[in-house]
């Protein structure tokens, strides 16, 4: 089975880029195995605070922290959305934010750490939404942000290098390095 490193190998990516930070397992994991696969020169880390979560600084400043000891050039954006936000207006605003700073930094390509198990659930959701074809095709690996965010005036593309990754693969090269848990995943 092919593992983190050797999935982001995969990619070949060219060009600077950034990676989608959350202070999570899977991102936080993805943000190591980018830096060890490309070098801190050609990595960012961007960490997005939904403003949902009393407790969300806490995250922000680990992201802060991970990345400064990895020597990651980090940015972050706080988003006042409050606790009433649905997950698709935070993803939403989220990916946004996302894009804004990737557009300031100049930077084409954003990774994010969604792996197979995200795509079976988002599947599995698809089947009890009742949706099409398109809900079924399961989690893009490659995807323009505009197509998700509707900013139209970015040419940000969103990677996803763990389509194919199973949660335990993931879990096994983060191997007992520090991470956070954000409550509303469980």
């Amino acid at each position: 089975m092919i593992g983190a490193v050797e999935a982001l190998r995969a990619c070949a990516l060219e060009d600077r880029f950034a990676v989608a930070i959350s202070g999570g397992a899977d991102s936080t994991a993805m943000l190591r195995a980018a830096l060890e696969t490309y070098g801190a020169r050609r990595t960012a880390a961007i960490h997005i605070d939904h403003g949902i979560r009393p407790d969300s600084a806490h995250d922000a400043a680990f992201c802060q922290q991970t990345a400064r000891e990895l020597g990651v050039e980090f940015k972050t954006e706080t988003l006042a959305l409050g606790p009433d936000a649905s997950e698709q207006t935070a993803r939403i605003a989220r990916y946004r934010a996302l894009g804004r700073i990737c557009d300031a930094l100049g930077i084409q390509t954003l990774l994010t750490a969604h792996h197979a198990d995200d795509n079976l659930e988002n599947l599995i959701l698809a089947l009890m939404r009742g949706s099409g074809l398109v809900g079924l095709a399961g989690i893009r690996p490659r995807i323009p942000l505009a197509a998700i965010s509707g900013l139209n005036d970015t040419n940000v593309l969103v990677v996803r290098p763990w389509l194919d990754l199973p949660r335990c693969e993931i879990d096994r090269y983060l191997a007992g390095k520090p991470h956070v848990e954000d409550p509303t995943n469980q």
